[in-house]
């Protein structure tokens, strides 16, 4: 699930609108190993959240890259 809060100002007057929105992110990664110990990693994630309730629906994509060491 997704909590979204939206807030729209122009001059004193307030929008805002805040709901829960069902979604999906399916994610997809590699790990590649740089070492005897060591891996980089790379993954990007789409995040989707659904309409819910009068709010439209949210998207947006995620890269993520990091380094991982076994002990």
């Amino acid at each position: 699930t997704y909590w979204i809060s939206k807030r729209f100002d122009i001059g004193i007057t307030v929008s805002e609108e805040e709901n829960w929105h069902f979604g999906m992110a399916p994610e997809v990664g590699v790990t590649v190993p740089v070492g005897w110990d060591s891996h980089l990693l790379a993954a990007v994630r789409y995040n989707y959240a659904f309409k819910g309730g009068a709010s439209t629906a949210h998207a947006y994509w995620a890269f993520m890259l990091g380094l991982s060491y076994l002990d």
